[in-house]
């Protein structure tokens, strides 16, 4: 039985969210699709990212497989708002893992989402 847990990250976790994005940038390069861009995270981006945003890493057996991030506003985005959503961006499975985790990854990513907003009584989640 697979065991699946999810995680916040911290500056530990540095070198894996920088792996784990890059990874899937050149996917997506690969394939066309430029939304990320061209060119991946440095550690220096990824210490940033851990440092204005929540940042989590999806694990099956304890093997870091994936990764997102929750914001709790985003003008940038959606405008301003009332401070009653949460945000979700950045969900990355790694391709080597997609088809095994694709779904526990979106059950993961629920489940954090509603934990998350609920805690700051937010009644919506995008």
């Amino acid at each position: 039985m697979t065991r699946q847990s999810i995680r916040r990250a911290s500056v530990d976790d540095v070198e894996l969210l920088v792996g784990i994005r890059n990874e899937s940038v050149a996917y997506k390069v690969a394939l066309g699709d430029f939304a990320w861009g061209k060119g991946g995270w440095t550690e220096v981006v990824a210490r940033q990212r851990i440092e204005f945003n929540d940042w989590y890493l999806i694990e099956l057996d304890e093997t870091p497989v994936g990764m997102l991030s929750m914001s709790w506003e985003d003008q940038k985005y959606w405008g301003p708002q009332d401070p009653d959503a949460g945000y979700a961006h950045g969900c990355v499975i790694r391709g080597s893992w997609t088809r095994v985790s694709r779904e526990g990854g979106q059950r993961f990513r629920a489940k954090l989402d509603v934990r998350s907003a609920a805690t700051r009584g937010f009644r919506y989640l995008l």
